[in-house]
């Protein structure tokens, strides 16, 4: 597999974008999940979908107009696996709001969140933070959810990917 996959799965989401629009994906967004203990950081699907890491307190930066995904981290890069794409290009976390806001103010973008709400400003996590910084600078008009582009890219699946569900199939049946 490597990381052609995830390269491939974000350069796809990238094009989907709307012209000069950006997105913001926390690996953590501090969710409310049922499933897990209180003290188990919720670690976002589609984080990992786009990027293939898994470690919390990650945040990637797609923008569209220059083709290019920054992660940020609260300890610049510390715990990404040696050798990955993003540790000699990986930012504090605490430049994101800034980033954000230059690259909209500089290309007119669009930020993209997503979110399972219509809309990010209504979301108790770190993207409903992120969107009322940003609504604030900007207006909400400037605010998208990009729950159906991630989703429609999610319905497509690679060979290894079928292959992954079907050994899943298979082990339920036989646990069954």
């Amino acid at each position: 597999m490597g990381e052609q996959i995830w390269d491939r799965h974000l350069k796809h989401f990238i094009d989907g974008l709307a012209e000069s629009g950006i997105a913001v994906f926390f690996s953590d967004p501090q969710f409310f999940d049922f499933m897990q203990p209180a003290f188990t950081p919720y670690l976002d699907r589609n984080f990992y979908y786009l990027t293939g890491l898994t470690q919390p307190g990650l945040c990637l930066l797609a923008d569209k107009e220059s083709g290019e995904a920054v992660l940020y981290a609260s300890d610049e890069g510390a715990g990404l696996p040696e050798g990955s794409r993003y540790r000699e290009n990986c930012r504090p976390l605490q430049a994101l709001t800034q980033d954000v806001a230059s690259r909209m103010d500089r290309t007119g973008a669009t930020a993209w969140f997503f979110t399972y709400e219509d809309s990010p400003l209504k979301e108790k996590n770190k993207y409903g933070e992120m969107a009322a910084k940003i609504a604030e600078r900007s207006g909400p008009e400037a605010l998208k959810n990009s729950f159906s582009l991630l989703a429609r890219l999610r319905q497509k699946k690679e060979p290894w990917e079928l292959q992954e569900i079907r050994t899943a199939i298979r082990y339920t049946k036989e646990a069954l």
